[in-house]
């Protein structure tokens, strides 16, 4: 709404005592006396050339923060993401030629997905990989392999900074732009997948002088360094730590006249090589008897509907059924919730009635193989559950992009012809975290806020949540 992974330096710090051990070495033919003093100045001197190389190594190899004026996207980039049915995808980012992979000791030809733009000066590159991989390296970078179970999934959104318009997110401010740390807190979780909710380009309009002290020199615009700075150098981390589903948010969609990133998506992430698209079909990722359907509502109107985009929409609807059929317990991922309020100056706000209208043509259901909805697009975290028994609505918004002020209580309102039986909002960030509880349907469901904290914890059994 408002709105790679890096190897570690290869080489380590010089060791000063065993030059000078060497050195010492050589000249054992010298005088005792003589060599004591020429030794003592020679160690002096390498140390002190050693220390400042060294320094100066440090400083061209180490990440870059995300929260301070450092040019963003020169370091390596790989990780692992899936495609249609059980598609694996290696990608990684290269100056020149493709990479090849290597997977279980064999050699995997990296292939170029995307070839260099004038605002994407890199080539990005794909391996397909077998769904048994075990271990997978790209250009010195280790990459996560797919996973054989699916214990623990979590699920984040609405990533990067946001510097559009009138607003500006203190974007040098950890706090304020928590992007690293979330990485870092979802790395030590360890989980099996991640599930990415849409929106990662913000930085649609450069940082005022006025606002220098809070987003100064960050960089803007639909081009590599800025998708650097909002999303592969802080979420690096997260990135090394599971293979990911991406989805598309209303941040990539390919609205030129808004400077929207999706030449961007379509240059690094999209599911597939095609011309930069407002429309793209659903599809259905099949991960350790866990299946997704990956829906596309990048540019559906929230509030009001839009009828020129509902014909589109509930045609896609139906190819949602005839993927979910025979899957049971399908979760649906977007970036719009389908059925979600906040609060607005008028009063409930409600969304997204472009989707609703589009279900509606389409048979007015889900799939009753459809368990959860997983969205973002708010900026915030929040469950919806329904008296009519429809699967619930989680939305992971909180993914360090700038909060929205919803927050309360929305139980026992009605949007869509249907009231809510139970629906919370929290304007913090962090994001949701699956846990399953056995081998059938069931998972505890929490949202674990910045710092590790637990908002609100929940069971879903099946397509009945419980957040009480």
């Amino acid at each position: 709404m408002t709105g790679g992974a890096r190897p570690a330096p290869t080489h380590g710090p010089r060791q000063p005592v065993l030059l000078a051990t060497r050195r010492e070495s050589e000249v054992t033919h010298m005088n005792q006396r003589r060599q004591m003093p020429v030794m003592a100045a020679l160690a002096a001197a390498l140390l002190v050339f050693t220390s400042a190389c060294t320094k100066a190594d440090e400083t061209k190899t180490a990440p870059p923060s995300p929260n301070v004026k450092t040019k963003a996207g020169t370091g390596k980039y790989a990780w692992t993401q899936f495609g249609p049915g059980s598609t694996v995808l290696v990608r990684s980012v290269a100056k020149g030629g493709c990479p090849d992979a290597h997977v279980d000791g064999a050699t995997v030809k990296s292939e170029v997905f995307a070839h260099p733009t004038q605002n994407f000066p890199m080539t990005t590159c794909q391996a397909e990989i077998a769904p048994t991989a075990k271990s997978v390296t790209i250009d010195g970078v280790a990459v996560p392999p797919p996973p054989k179970q699916l214990e623990k999934v979590i699920v984040v959104g609405d990533i990067g900074c946001y510097m559009q318009g009138k607003d500006f997110q203190a974007c040098l401010d950890p706090s304020q732009f928590p992007a690293a740390a979330l990485a870092r807190q979802i790395e030590a979780a360890k989980p099996d997948l991640v599930v990415f909710v849409g929106d990662i380009y913000y930085s649609q309009t450069e940082c005022p002088p006025e606002k220098a002290a809070e987003c100064g020199g960050v960089p803007t615009g639909d081009n590599w360094e800025s998708w650097a700075y909002d999303f592969f150098d802080p979420y690096s981390p997260a990135l090394s730590a599971a293979p990911w589903i991406f989805t598309r948010g209303n941040h990539e969609s390919c609205d030129t006249k808004n400077d929207n990133g999706g030449p961007g998506w379509f240059q690094v992430l999209a599911p597939a090589n095609i011309p930069c698209s407002n429309n793209t079909d659903p599809y259905r990722v099949d991960i350790a008897g866990q299946s997704f359907i990956v829906f596309d509502s990048a540019i559906a109107d929230d509030n009001p509907a839009k009828a020129s985009q509902v014909p589109d929409y509930a045609e896609n609807f139906k190819k949602v059924h005839e993927l979910a059929a025979g899957h049971p317990n399908t979760w649906f991922v977007d970036h719009r919730p389908l059925w979600a309020a906040a609060e607005s100056k008028k009063g409930p706000y409600a969304l997204n009635q472009t989707l609703q209208d589009a279900i509606k043509s389409s048979g007015n259901t889900l799939p009753a193989d459809v368990s959860l909805i997983l969205s973002g697009h708010m900026h915030s975290l929040a469950y919806y559950t329904f008296a009519d028994g429809r699967p619930a609505q989680i939305v992971s918004g909180g993914g360090s992009a700038i909060l929205d002020k919803h927050t309360g209580d929305f139980a026992q309102q009605t949007i869509d012809g249907v009231t809510f039986a139970g629906a919370e909002i929290t304007a913090q960030f962090g994001y949701v975290q699956l846990h399953r509880i056995d081998d059938r349907a069931n998972w505890q469901l929490e949202f674990v806020t910045k710092g590790g904290s637990v908002w609100k914890q929940c069971r879903l059994a099946g397509s009945k949540l419980d957040c009480a």
